[in-house]
């Protein structure tokens, strides 16, 4: 008995070409910056119209606010990954400050009463109540049925650095299993080059490994004319991970909380970061010796 992996990703910026081509703007590029995404904003959001320059998922520190971070310079956790660096520290603050005003101060992403009004099966990019979406690339597939070829990618944005986030989901085997040694090697088998080119799963995930795979030529067939390769080449030479951590679970959902608090308006974004950083060195001191080697 295994399990097969859904799913490996890379952070991006997914957008809609006609969107951008309605508002006279040129498309973003793999040297765009936060002062363009800013700039993009401004043309694109109109209320009236129900439309808006950007969604932002998954904002948490392990993945799109910790590239934010990141990019402005903030660090995240220590080398061991045993405690919380960026409570403090004028990069981190600067970079999830932008974030924040992303959402608070330029109102530049949907209210959350509009998603009441979403299609079935759709979200804002889709919708076409947004012209970017920061998320996975996981999304494509589905945002594809949609948006057809004015669906275009480009890398997070350059500042003090250009980075974003790589992840992917981890296989496992059952201890019930009876054929535990069988289970991986077809696991490993599955992982190599003949399991990924000659089976169907090379065309059902939604993104394959993404240092391994990413620009392999079978895979970018349906990105033909777009700028797909610009993501990938920061996902290898700027990745950074998404919290492996054994307390994932607990240092996520402070994560999470604390980050709604400062989109809402609810706390000052170093009042929320110093609060988010203590809670998390809190959980992170409680780890046992054992988790410690």
């Amino acid at each position: 008995m295994y399990a097969l992996t859904f799913q490996f990703g890379g952070e991006c910026f997914m957008f809609n070409r006609q969107l951008f081509d309605n508002a006279g703007l040129n498309y973003p590029t793999k040297d765009w910056t936060y002062d363009d995404l800013l700039e993009m904003g401004r043309k694109l959001t109109n209320p009236d119209e129900k439309r808006y320059a950007v969604r932002v998922a998954q904002n948490h520190i392990f993945y799109m606010h910790g590239t934010y971070v990141l990019n402005f310079g903030g660090p995240l956790l220590d080398e061991k990954k045993e405690k919380a660096l960026f409570g403090e520290d004028p990069g981190a603050i600067a970079g999830t400050q932008y974030n924040v005003d992303l959402h608070l101060k330029h109102q530049f992403t949907p209210p959350a009463e509009l998603r009441e009004q979403l299609p079935q099966g759709q979200n804002y990019l889709e919708a076409g109540f947004v012209a970017m979406e920061n998320n996975g690339i996981f999304r494509h597939n589905t945002i594809r049925k949609f948006l057809g070829e004015n669906l275009d990618f480009a890398p997070p944005p350059k500042g003090v650095n250009q980075r974003a986030a790589v992840l992917g989901n981890a296989y496992s085997v059952l201890s019930l299993s009876e054929v535990q040694d069988l289970a991986w090697d077809f696991l490993m088998w599955l992982h190599s080059e003949q399991g990924f080119l000659e089976t169907p799963q090379f065309g059902a995930i939604a993104w394959p490994p993404v240092i391994t795979y990413a620009k392999h030529p079978k895979w970018l067939e349906p990105f033909e004319g777009t700028h797909v390769l610009d993501a990938v080449d920061v996902w290898e030479s700027g990745g950074h991970t998404s919290g492996v951590l054994p307390e994932r679970g607990e240092v996520l959902q402070v994560a999470r909380a604390e980050m709604g608090r400062m989109i809402n308006g609810e706390t000052t974004v170093p009042e929320g970061l110093r609060t988010m950083a203590d809670q998390m060195n809190s959980i992170l001191a409680q780890r046992p010796p054992e988790w410690r080697q």
